[in-house]
């Protein structure tokens, strides 16, 4: 934008998106893909958590929630 600005080319006044859909074979999430990105990233999060604030470590949660839902 900068570019087009010093060559007097665009103003930068308006902005054009282009919002074109597209086919993916990405799946539609499930209740328990979910569940399992929720405890993945929250378990990360408490592992970066212990680190910066020193605290001792629990058990590890990931094992009780699997993405087939058993045990």
């Amino acid at each position: 934008m900068a570019y087009a600005q010093d060559k007097k080319i665009e103003t930068g006044r308006k902005t054009r998106t282009d919002c074109t859909v597209v086919e993916t074979h990405i799946h539609e999430p499930s209740d328990s893909s979910l569940l399992w990105d929720c405890v993945r990233v929250l378990c990360r999060l408490m592992t970066l958590a212990r680190e910066e604030f020193g605290i001792v470590q629990q058990p590890s949660s990931t094992r009780q929630a699997t993405r087939d839902g058993g045990s």
